[in-house]
């Protein structure tokens, strides 16, 4: 017979399952202590209310998930030592993580830090254990331990597209692929030089797709776009709702029905709204101010990857990262988000390979793959330093050194 599980681990396993399944915005401590067979007093006992509970819960989830870690290492020790198995395993990882709870439950906290700003320690924790795990899995292969801290980042983002896109067939081709690009430089940069394109150069040829189609703009119209871009962009894709909307633009709900399809369309094209808003003219394909080594392309990526400091508003690819991992978390209970979520990863990099054709071939040859692993990196390296785990400026070229392990530049 099962043994019993302690009523405190019961509402810290509950409420990890509940903020995967149903994000951070939805925890309701009534539901957590029914699933757990006690009432809400038991919580206040234990933990003295919600901040409690889910800071005790992210130290649950921590240790849960330094074990998971610990025992895929043992798994696989002795059985990666080529560039093939190294990429192989990244997928594997992205894989088996995408159905699991805790892994979503992380995503949530690094996506929405800005709603749960004393975390910031654990994440660093956790952080840091999914980096010294990737040390292990690389001192097998001999490969440069500097690359472990950008697979633990790309990876970041990968899950978050494997958790609606893993059960696609095109998603699991892309996949691969930009694993393998992240790590081939690695060991062969001569062999990065000379291959076939690969999936994610078919995809993808048109940069941005157009805006969702509308009926002819008006004022009301576009006051509720504002209205849910602002919602967006400070607190995320999850607080949107009907009635919160309607009040802030002092209308009456019925004035989105009127204005746009259903709620649904109204959501998504809000979402793409906030996306696409203060896009930098070098990833806009309707300009043409492009940098013309890859020194000031690196040098420009740093301004996009700046947190809000201030008054200074985020950088493009930090509100660019945090919109596109909460549109991934939420793509499961929302399926009007799948499309977009599916456009945009086989878009992913295209900026980088973009600015990459304008460089003088001599500079640096950047294939569509590694742009799209590039990619990946640089907006998880944005939602980090959102985080307060990365310096918010950094010192030096971090993203030149990231670059010239994952580019073969000449």
């Amino acid at each position: 017979m099962a043994k019993p599980v302690p009523i405190h681990l019961a509402l810290l396993d509950q409420t990890i399952a509940m903020l995967a399944r149903m994000g951070l915005e939805n925890i309701s401590l009534r539901t957590i202590a029914a699933r757990a067979d006690c009432t809400t007093a038991v919580i206040f006992q234990q933990y003295q209310g919600k901040a409690g509970l889910l800071s005790a819960a992210i130290d649950r989830a921590l240790d849960i998930d330094s074990e998971a870690h610990a025992a895929l290492l043992t798994q696989v020790s002795g059985l990666i030592g080529s560039r093939e198995a190294v990429a192989d395993f990244i997928g594997s990882y992205v894989t088996v993580r995408a159905s699991q709870d805790v892994p979503r439950f992380w995503s949530e906290i690094l996506f929405k830090s800005q709603q749960l700003p004393e975390a910031r320690g654990q994440l660093q924790r956790w952080f840091a254990m999914r980096s010294r795990f990737w040390q292990d899995v690389l001192a097998t292969a001999a490969v440069d331990a500097a690359l472990a801290d950008t697979i633990a980042a790309y990876s970041i983002m990968e899950e978050v597209y494997a958790y609606p896109l893993l059960g696609d067939a095109q998603y699991r081709l892309l996949l691969h692929e930009t694993a393998r690009a992240l790590i081939e430089t690695a060991f062969d940069p001569a062999h990065a030089h000379h291959r076939s394109p690969g999936i994610s150069a078919i995809l993808g040829k048109v940069p941005w797709p157009a805006n969702p189609e509308t009926a002819e703009s008006t004022d009301m119209r576009e006051q509720l776009l504002t209205h849910a871009i602002h919602a967006i962009v400070e607190n995320g894709i999850g607080t949107i709702n009907q009635r919160s909307l309607s009040q802030k633009a002092g209308v009456s709900s019925s004035m989105i029905a009127y204005h746009f399809k259903d709620m649904k369309s109204f959501v998504n094209e809000a979402i793409w709204r906030a996306l696409v808003q203060g896009i930098p003219p070098v990833l806009d394909p309707g300009r043409s101010a492009m940098p013309t080594t890859m020194q000031q392309w690196f040098e420009a990526l740093e301004t996009y990857v700046r947190p809000r400091i201030g008054d200074t508003p985020a950088g493009f690819y930090t509100v660019f990262a945090r919109i596109t991992g909460q549109a991934c978390l939420l793509a499961d209970s929302r399926p009007s988000l799948m499309p977009l979520v599916h456009h945009l990863r086989a878009l992913e990099g295209w900026g980088t390979y973009r600015v990459a054709l304008s460089i003088q071939p001599q500079h640096a040859v950047v294939a569509r793959d590694h742009a799209a692993a590039f990619g990946m990196w640089i907006k998880a390296e944005a939602v980090l330093r959102e985080a307060g785990l990365r310096p918010p400026i950094a010192s030096g070229s971090v993203i030149g050194n990231v670059a010239q392990r994952i580019f073969p530049l000449r």
